[in-house]
């Protein structure tokens, strides 16, 4: 099972001009009790792109959420598939959704056809107050050699409203109109909606967008916010004691008094404070739960905290873990050989190795020892102990002093095995990057914000989204690029409402 719930599973980008890029954004929500690390995010399928890859590795806490930017831009007038996966260090799929989409030619109507051009099919308005609002543009437009006419549209979901025009309502040719979608949440939880458009179009008479929001607490008066709401404490040896953190934080604006927590359940044991307690705005206490199983089997329990929190005064934390036989330790390493390629002179690039518990019973990591020229580590100290299923991620990080290539070793010693790790990397004086500049559009209908900077690497056809802002000047500096690589470029403006305009021509650099 997947450690990410990702939303939507299925995307459909539709009909999508040839050449022109489409978006949408998928929402990655931890619904588990631990972090999620993903290290990589992967588009399986061609003319699929997916953007934020430089913000990569990145964690996500129990019960947020992390928004990522998917493109579909058709090179031709066919159907596509694909899939984007989200991969953590261990090189395991953590989260996934299905991606789809056709191309057509915006001259492929020449006997007069109407077509609908829809320019997401996904929006994802992430957290948002309970009480506020959030409003995304969606734009509708006439590609095709005759008028379309959008008959009705109707909104479905908790908290959603649609506005910005009346129907039924005729698109002349190389026409729009922008939709104003807005999510004003009523509760604190997350809610899924849809807009049906009916038209006439060629394409599909029923065009369907899916919205996801989540309704955030107010932060007005006393308010208690908890770390994870469900805690899994997997297989515990028999005898042996398991120990899991919950964080309770005053987030309103008055004091917080938790007037009692009482905690059921065969083995479950409760410390780290005492009850009644009182915390003031952004104060926290942190409470272990235990689990110490004496006999067989899965075990449930549940935590409850009366307070005076002005949404959801008595809250609840359930827990379960399975109670098993002492067995023997195992450590997995993984990766067992990292090599960091060329690197700068003066730079320090970093990797990680996942220690992992994958035994019956908690294996102790004694030391890790690291030798080699510039390879230092951090992320853990020594010694630890992970009960089953648990991990500790280390970091090693290449600083060379001067060029030529550099090897050393990383040796991990256990109460399981002792295993090594060979580490590689090549110090390199030389340091390249690539200096793009264009010219501002003359004849945009609308004003222009700014630039987003796409690069592709080597043969590859998807293109990655290289600035984490929209870029208002004319030019850009891409610095990340490795020796003996070829990158291509394309660049996008950005209007006022969001809509990103067609690629520019593409732009190749061979970097020596």
């Amino acid at each position: 099972m997947n450690s990410l719930q990702v939303s939507p599973s299925t995307v459909d980008f539709g009909a999508v001009p040839i050449g022109q890029m489409a978006n949408t954004v998928v929402s990655m929500l931890n619904r588990g009790a631990r972090a999620v690390e993903v290290s990589q995010l992967s588009v399986a399928g061609q003319t699929f792109s997916v953007a934020s890859q430089n913000q990569l590795p990145i964690t996500i806490s129990p019960g947020e959420a992390y928004n990522v930017k998917v493109g579909f831009k058709p090179s031709a007038g066919t159907s596509y598939s694909g899939k984007l996966n989200a991969i953590d260090s261990s090189s395991r799929t953590v989260g996934e959704s299905v991606l789809s989409g056709s191309g057509v030619a915006a001259n492929a109507n020449a006997s007069g056809t109407p077509t609908l051009y829809v320019s997401s099919s996904n929006l994802a308005f992430g957290s948002v107050t309970v009480g506020s609002s959030l409003t995304l543009p969606v734009t509708l437009a006439s590609i095709g050699s005759a008028p379309v006419t959008i008959s009705s549209i109707s909104i479905g979901g908790a908290g959603f409203s649609v506005s910005g025009a009346t129907f039924p309502m005729t698109l002349s040719q190389h026409s729009a109109v922008t939709l104003n979608l807005s999510f004003t949440p009523v509760s604190a939880s997350t809610v899924t909606g849809m807009l049906t458009i009916n038209s006439n179009s060629s394409t599909g008479t029923t065009n369907y967008i899916n919205m996801i929001g989540t309704g955030s607490a107010s932060t007005t008066g006393a308010l208690l916010t908890m770390s994870s709401n469900y805690l899994s404490f997997g297989n515990v040896p028999l005898g042996s004691r398991a120990t899991l953190p919950v964080t309770l934080t005053s987030t309103g604006s008055g004091a917080l008094t938790i007037s009692s927590a009482s905690l059921g359940g065969s083995g479950y044991s409760l410390s780290g404070a005492s009850f009644p307690l009182t915390l003031n705005p952004q104060q926290s206490v942190t409470l272990q739960i235990n689990f110490s199983p004496q006999s067989a089997g899965t075990w449930t329990g549940t935590l409850i905290l009366n307070s005076n929190s002005s949404i959801n005064p008595t809250a609840y934390i359930n827990m379960a873990g399975t109670g098993v036989a002492a067995g023997s330790p195992q450590l997995s390493v993984s990766p067992t050989s990292l090599s960091f390629g060329d690197v700068t002179v003066g730079s320090n690039p970093t990797l990680n190795v996942m220690l992992t518990s994958t035994g019956s019973s908690p294996v102790t990591v004694n030391s890790a020892a690291i030798s080699g020229g510039g390879f230092t580590l951090s992320g853990a100290s020594f010694p630890v102990t992970l009960n089953p299923q648990q991990a500790v991620s280390l970091s090693i990080q290449f600083a060379p002093a001067s060029a030529g290539a550099s090897t050393g070793k990383l040796v991990i010693s256990s109460s399981s095995a002792t295993v090594t790790v060979s580490l590689s990397g090549t110090g390199s004086s030389g340091q390249h990057q690539v200096n793009l500049s264009w010219s501002a559009p003359t004849n945009s209908p609308v004003a222009v914000s700014g630039y987003n900077i796409y690069r592709a690497t080597g043969s590859s056809s998807s293109y990655q989204l290289l600035n984490s802002a929209i870029n208002t000047q004319t030019a850009y500096v891409d610095s990340a690029v490795a020796s003996g690589t070829t990158y291509r470029y394309y660049v996008t403006s950005v209007g006022s409402s969001g809509m990103e305009s067609a690629p520019s021509n593409s732009f190749s650099v061979a970097i020596p």
